[in-house]
């Protein structure tokens, strides 16, 4: 495993590090303990009910990157891709009701982004920020019947 270290310079001549490990964006996590933490987050694209397509925003640098791919963590929805007409319905509707969710919260999404997955996507908690009270819209997917737990 390769680590690279990058050193980014803004206007105001502060130096940050972000660090690099098979093709992580290292920022995502704390580098030190490779903790999550929490980035506002634009859905550019819903792919089903547990996975999108985002810009991650980097606040301290007005920074954005992206799109990226990110798999929400601890859950599974049906799939929109498949021959079994009723996983497939219950697939649509999952889609639908991530997209809803997004397009209504679109400035209020935060992630926290706890690794990367095998298949390259990022593992994440999607919140809607209200005001100091993170809600889990991973949470809101099972609790409305568009996913069950998963832990893999």
């Amino acid at each position: 495993m390769s680590t690279r270290t990058t050193h980014v310079s803004t206007k105001s001549t502060q130096t940050i590090q972000t660090h690099q490990q098979d093709g992580e964006i290292g920022f995502l996590f704390n580098p030190a303990n490779r903790t999550a933490t929490l980035h506002p987050i634009q859905v550019t694209r819903v792919v089903d009910g547990d996975t999108v397509d985002a810009v991650v925003k980097w606040e301290p640098f007005q920074i954005s990157i992206g799109p990226i791919r990110c798999r929400l963590h601890a859950l599974n929805c049906p799939e929109t891709r498949t021959r079994d007409k009723d996983e497939k319905r219950r697939g649509i509707a999952a889609k639908e009701y991530m997209t809803e969710v997004c397009e209504r919260e679109s400035s209020h999404l935060v992630a926290e982004f706890l690794k990367k997955g095998k298949y390259g996507r990022y593992i994440i908690n999607l919140y809607v920020r209200k005001g100091d009270t993170l809600v889990s819209i991973n949470q809101m997917l099972i609790d409305d019947g568009h996913a069950v737990l998963k832990v893999y």
